[in-house]
C-alpha cells in the first residue's frame, strides 16, 4: 500500500515541494521524476532535502494526480 510523503527537493533552478504517494521513501526519486520533468534521476544537481510521511487523512484533494487519485479511490 502506498504512503504520502511531502518531499522538498531541488533542481537546478529552483526549490520546490511536492505530494508524493509511494511505497516508501526508497522510491520516492523515482516518483518525483515522472511528476517533475525537472527533476533528473543521478543529476548530482537534483536532490531531495526533506522527506515527510502525511498521514492520507490529511492531503488535499488538489494535490493528487489523476492517476494517484485513482489509486486511492480503487480504480
Amino acid at each position: 500500500m502506498k504512503k504520502a510523503f511531502r518531499v522538498f527537493y531541488e533542481t537546478r533552478n529552483k526549490t520546490s515541494s511536492i505530494l508524493l504517494l509511494s511505497e516508501d521513501k526508497s522510491t520516492i526519486d523515482i516518483y518525483l521524476s515522472q511528476k517533475d520533468i525537472n527533476y533528473k534521476l543521478n543529476d548530482i544537481r537534483c536532490r531531495t532535502t526533506i522527506v515527510e510521511e502525511v498521514p492520507l487523512t490529511n492531503i488535499m484533494l488538489n494535490e493528487l494526480s489523476v492517476p494517484e487519485l485513482s489509486y486511492l479511490i480503487g480504480k
